[in-house]
């Protein structure tokens, strides 16, 4: 047998139809109401960590 096992294949599937049906398109609060902020972008961050040449 080659190749990933028929469980993770089908777990990716899964997944990728879930994200073509829009099942992921939620936006919420969650982190921000942790936080107690709006989190950073992600641009911002990598720029705080990595300098601006990124």
């Amino acid at each position: 047998m080659s190749g990933i096992p028929p469980f993770y294949a089908k777990f990716a599937s899964d997944w990728a139809s879930a994200m073509k049906a829009g099942e992921f398109e939620e936006t919420v609060t969650d982190l921000e109401d942790i936080l107690g902020r709006k989190p950073e972008s992600l641009e911002k961050f990598l720029r705080f960590v990595y300098g601006t040449k990124i």
